[in-house]
C-alpha cells in the first residue's frame, strides 16, 4: 500500500495473508515547507465577519453584498486590499512548521484459518508417577503441514512438561501427607518430618490452599502456528488428575554403571540418527518414550509403596550383584485397550538369565547336602535393619538363595499390594498371532516406535553389528521412583554375597 502526501489518502490492495493478523506501525510528519510567492497565505480580518479567514493566492472568496448580491474575488497580493468593509489586518509569512504522529494499522488475515486444530479441548485424565502420554495436535494447510505450539496461558500440572512438538511429557508429582490416606497433594513441602517406626509423613505447612484433593483440574492455553507464522490459532485445554486409590506405587529398576570407555560407545550407538530415525520414534524427546538413552531394565512395576524397610528386609533373600547377559533384538506392540489399534511399538533387547529356563526359575531357596566336597561361601554386607536373614555360620544350614529374576520379584511383591496399570502397555497387549497378554518381559528397552517401524529399526542395528554382550550391565541395586509417598528417584543397594556353587 501507498500514501498519497498530498491527500494523506492510503490507497492500494494488501496481497493475500493467512488467518493471522499484523499490525503496521508507522509515523508520519506533517510539513508547512517555505512557501513560493503563489503559495502565501492571507489572513484576512474584515469588520463584518466574525472570524479569520486565511485564503490562498488564486483562492476564490465568496462574500455577501447588499441585497444578496455575492460577490466573488479571486485572491492576489494585490486586489486582496480591495475587499469591500475594508481589512482589519493581513498576515502572511513563509515559515516553516512540522509535527509527527505515529499511525498503526491491523491487517486482518483471511476469515477460514489455515491451522485446524484436531484435539479435543477435553485432554481427559492422567494418573500421577505414570508416564504422560498427552499431547495437543492441529493441522497446517501450508507450509508442509509442520505445526510449532506456544504455551500461551495456565498451568499444567506439577511435573509435567510442555514441549514445541505439542507433547506433554513426564509425570505427574504428587504427595500423601497426613490429612488422608494416598496422594492428597500436589507440591512437596520441605517442612515434614517422617515417623522412623511407621514411615508415614506428617506436614507442619499447608499448600494447594490448604485443602486436600484427590483430582484437580488443570486449564492452560495453547498457541498452534505455521512455521512462517503466517496462521495461528489458540486453544484452551483440560487435563484433570485422578488419584482414585488410597496406596502409592512404585516401580523398580536395574540400572547399569559402566566404565567411561563403555559409556562412550553405549553413546555413540544410541544417539546414532541413521539408525534411531527421529521421525520413525514416538514421542521423540520423551524420555519416559522415545530414545531410551539411559540403561535401565524394569523389574517390577506397580508395587506397593512403602517404607525403605521393608524392602530392604526383601531384599535380604535373593538379591545380591548380578551380572546381566543379553540375546536377541525384539519388538513388541503396544495397542488400546478399547480399539486395539497399535499405538506404538518397543524395541528391546531380551535378557538371558542363567537361573532361567523356559520361563522357570530355579528355587527361592536351595538346600545343600552337607557331605559336599567344598565349601559353600556366603558372606554378608552389614544390614543396618532388622531382618529375618538366616545366619549361615552354623554349618547345618547350607541354603543358597539364587537371584534369578522370578525370585527377585517374587521378594518385591510380598511388600505390599499390587497395580497392573504401572506395567508398561506393549506388556499389556496381545501381541500378533498371540492369544493372551504378554506380561512382564525381561527386556533392555532401546526405544519406542511409530507403529509398523519396529522391524526396519531392528535391521538396521543389526547392520550396524554393535554387540550388545560389549555392555557392562552389573546389577547392585535399585532404582524406585516412589518412596515413602514421595515421588523422587532414590537407589535401595543389595545386600551384597559371595556366593558359590560347588
Amino acid at each position: 500500500m501507498v500514501l498519497d502526501s498530498i491527500t494523506g489518502e492510503i490507497a492500494g490492495k494488501v496481497p493475500y495473508q493467512s488467518a493471522v493478523t499484523k499490525r503496521y506501525t508507522f509515523t508520519m510528519q506533517a510539513v508547512n515547507y517555505p512557501a513560493t510567492l503563489n503559495e502565501l497565505t492571507y489572513t484576512v480580518m474584515l469588520g463584518n465577519w466574525s472570524s479569520t479567514v486565511s485564503y490562498k493566492v488564486g483562492q476564490a472568496v465568496r462574500y455577501p453584498g447588499p441585497g444578496g448580491t455575492i460577490f466573488v474575488y479571486i485572491c492576489t497580493k494585490n486586489n486582496l486590499n480591495q475587499v469591500p468593509n475594508a481589512v482589519d489586518s493581513i498576515y502572511w509569512s513563509r515559515g516553516v512548521s512540522t509535527t509527527e504522529k505515529t499511525f498503526f494499522i491491523d491487517i486482518i488475515g483471511e476469515i477460514e484459518s489455515a491451522i485446524e486444530w484436531v484435539s479435543d479441548g477435553d485432554l481427559g485424565t492422567i494418573i500421577p508417577n505414570q508416564p504422560s502420554q498427552k499431547f495437543v495436535e492441529a493441522r497446517s494447510l501450508r507450509y508442509g503441514g509442520r505445526v510449532i505450539y506456544d504455551f500461551i496461558s495456565g498451568t499444567l500440572p506439577p511435573g509435567l512438561e510442555f514441549l514445541s512438538t505439542g507433547l506433554i511429557l513426564g509425570k505427574v508429582r504428587q504427595f500423601e501427607d497426613g490429612n488422608g490416606p494416598g496422594l492428597t497433594r500436589f507440591f512437596e513441602r520441605t517442612d515434614s518430618t517422617v515417623d522412623s517406626s511407621t514411615g508415614s509423613r506428617t506436614f507442619t505447612g499447608t499448600y494447594d490452599g490448604g485443602a486436600t484433593s484427590f483430582d484437580k483440574i488443570f486449564t492452560f492455553t495453547i498457541k498452534a502456528r505455521d512455521s512462517a507464522n503466517f496462521s495461528a490459532l489458540e486453544k484452551t485445554f483440560t487435563l484433570k488428575v485422578v488419584a482414585d486409590n488410597t496406596k502409592t506405587f512404585a516401580n523398580l529398576y536395574l540400572k547399569a554403571f559402566q566404565a567411561k570407555s563403555k559409556r562412550l560407545d553405549w553413546f555413540n550407538f544410541i544417539t546414532d540418527s541413521f539408525i534411531f530415525r527421529p521421525q520413525e520414534i514416538y514421542r521423540y524427546g520423551d524420555p519416559n518414550f522415545g530414545i531410551q538413552t539411559e540403561l535401565k531394565i524394569l523389574l517390577y512395576a506397580g508395587i506397593e509403596s512403602v517404607s525403605a524397610v521393608k524392602y530392604v528386609q526383601a531384599m535380604s533373600r535373593n538379591h545380591y550383584r548380578k551380572q546381566i547377559k543379553f540375546g536377541n533384538l525384539n519388538y513388541a506392540l503396544a495397542k488400546d485397550p478399547v480399539t486395539q489399534e497399535t499405538i506404538y511399538e518397543a524395541v528391546y533387547v531380551e535378557v538371558i538369565d542363567e537361573f532361567e529356563k523356559d520361563g522357570k526359575s530355579i528355587s527361592q531357596t536351595v538346600q545343600l547336602p552337607d557331605n559336599i566336597n567344598s565349601k559353600v561361601l556366603l558372606s554378608y554386607d552389614s544390614i543396618k535393619v532388622d531382618s529375618d536373614i538366616p545366619l549361615v555360620s552354623d554349618s547345618d544350614h547350607q541354603r543358597l538363595f539364587p537371584n534369578s529374576f522370578k525370585n527377585m520379584r517374587k521378594r518385591i511383591q510380598a511388600t505390599g499390594e499390587r497395580d497392573r496399570s504401572f506395567l508398561p502397555l506393549w506388556m499389556r497387549s496381545i501381541q500378533d498371532r498371540a492369544f493372551v497378554e504378554t506380561g512382564y518381559v525381561k527386556a533392555l528397552v532401546l526405544c519406542f516406535t511409530n507403529p509398523g517401524y519396529g522391524p526396519a529399526l531392528i535391521s538396521r542395528i543389526e547392520a550396524s553389528d554393535f554387540d550388545f554382550k560389549l555392555i557392562d550391565f552389573t546389577a547392585d541395586r535399585y532404582l524406585i521412583d516412589v518412596l515413602n509417598g514421595v515421588i523422587d528417584n532414590k537407589y535401595l543397594a543389595f545386600p551384597q554375597r559371595g556366593e558359590k556353587l560347588p
